[in-house]
């Protein structure tokens, strides 16, 4: 972050820090706190939190040549379109899917890089599902199975998923009474995210590990996370993008308290217990979203007064979780 980035965000961070039991709490002071939050968070972002990654690949069909190409080898990779969050889902009633990274080569291959950094996130079911979607996605009706194209599934991890050591695994069918290769076109590849090896590969994922652009290896990676740390027109989408996560968030808290609210109500059989326990519920609902989105006691105070007209002492009891 440039200097006078930082000056501002210290600045912005001093007028956010609110007393404890301060009254008349605004909107315009909880904007400001969520401010100071969103630049601390996109500091530690890295290539490989999901979202961001997402966001350093869309409209860069050069970094993305450029990783794919890393992983497999294949510094000369052409590829003709890239899409992030790609949506897929072509069988009615089927489960849809979002790629993260969608990539087409100039040869037809096609190539879906997802960044997990959940071990239970990048399961084996999961890699097969991603890559029967890819061939799903490349036929039309009545097309003949010969024109499939090759496919790589690629998930990069953030742990060693296999815990052998290795940098990467290739995953193809073989015959297991002969060993030979199935050559069937479809590849699934994983990528330890563990791997520091002072190899092209190795250098890569430090690099998506890596919160600092200014110490990464690859240009590309430094001056697309850069874009988005340190020029106004990235910090300002990752701000905006951080205001959509938060808003979805409180409503999926919200829609859960509902729904316990409303259970309690209904056995009480009575109006005004089942409004009240909707309230409640839609009270404790943001109280638990907002601290798994990491926000402070006081933070979430200011927003209980601000949304639900809480007095303080009831906005700290909620927080405590004996609101009554």
């Amino acid at each position: 972050m440039g200097k006078k980035r930082a000056k501002d965000a210290n600045a912005a961070g001093s007028k956010a820090e609110l007393q404890p039991g301060t009254e008349n709490v605004t909107g315009e002071d909880v904007k400001l706190a969520d401010r100071v939050k969103d630049l601390e968070r996109l500091a530690r972002l890295r290539p490989i939190d999901d979202d961001f990654m997402r966001c350093i690949f869309r409209d860069n069909p050069r970094l993305a040549e450029d990783v794919v190409g890393t992983i497999l080898e294949e510094p000369e990779l052409d590829l003709k379109s890239v899409e992030t969050q790609r949506d897929c889902k072509r069988l009615v009633g089927g489960r849809s899917l979002e790629l993260d990274v969608y990539c087409v080569a100039a040869n037809g291959r096609k190539f879906d890089l997802e960044v997990q950094r959940a071990k239970h996130g990048a399961g084996r079911k999961r890699a097969r599902y991603h890559a029967s979607v890819l061939d799903v996605e490349s036929l039309r009706a009545n097309e003949d199975f010969g024109v499939l194209p090759e496919t790589n599934t690629i998930f990069i991890t953030e742990s060693d998923v296999f815990s052998r050591g290795l940098p990467i695994y290739h995953l193809d069918r073989v015959c297991k009474e002969t060993g030979e290769a199935w050559m069937d076109g479809t590849h699934i590849i994983y990528v330890n995210g563990e791997n520091r090896a002072d190899t092209p590969l190795g250098h890569l994922m430090a690099d998506f590990c890596n919160p600092d652009p200014n110490t990464m290896h690859n240009p590309l990676m430094r001056e697309a996370v850069k874009h988005f740390k340190e020029s106004e027109e990235g910090v300002k989408t990752m701000c905006e993008i951080f205001d959509e996560i938060r808003r979805e968030g409180e409503e999926r808290g919200e829609k859960r308290g509902e729904k316990r609210g409303e259970k309690r109500g209904e056995k009480r059989g009575e109006r005004r217990g089942e409004k009240r326990g909707i309230k409640k519920g839609q009270i404790l609902g943001t109280v638990a979203t907002m601290r798994e989105d990491g926000r402070s006691d006081q933070e979430i105070q200011k927003r209980l007064i601000k949304r639900y007209g809480l007095s303080e002492k009831k906005a700290r009891k909620a927080v405590l979780l004996q609101y009554a």
